[in-house]
């Protein structure tokens, strides 16, 4: 069986090397990539780098909660470890897992359709606890 073809990216290879340059010095970095609705941002995101070296969450039109554990949840499958939501209850205790994951090298965490993780709107809230992590 033959493998299927890479996406195709067209006249976008100067934004995937400014993407990949984002780990190349081993340092956190935090990236805000913004643009219109269905304009290719997760799918300009997702060739960037190997599938082993990103975690990717994309939050739904759901409560917080249900994002939460959906994330936990998820980021259980990509590690391989026992996560249970219960033991992160608030984002802050969320966003410290995500940055204190151990890789043996620098990984990228792509929060996809961020403003679903806000209750009621309150996306300050959720950045807030992202900003004190």
């Amino acid at each position: 069986m033959d493998d299927p073809a890479p996406p195709l990216l067209v006249d976008r290879q100067r934004q995937l090397e400014e993407l990949r340059r984002l780990i190349n010095d081993g340092e956190p970095k935090l990236a805000l990539l913004t643009g219109r609705r269905r304009s290719g941002k997760t799918y300009l995101l997702t060739p960037a780098w190997d599938e082993q070296d990103y975690f990717l969450f994309t939050a739904s039109r759901v409560t917080a909660e249900a994002n939460r554990a959906q994330l936990i949840n998820d980021l259980a499958d990509w590690t391989g470890e026992d996560l249970r939501d219960e033991d992160f209850p608030n984002w802050r205790t969320v966003f410290n897992l995500l940055l204190d994951l151990e890789h043996p090298q620098p990984i990228v965490l792509i929060l996809d359709e961020f403003q679903y993780l806000a209750e009621d709107g309150d996306l300050a809230a959720v950045a807030s606890e992202l900003n004190a992590a």
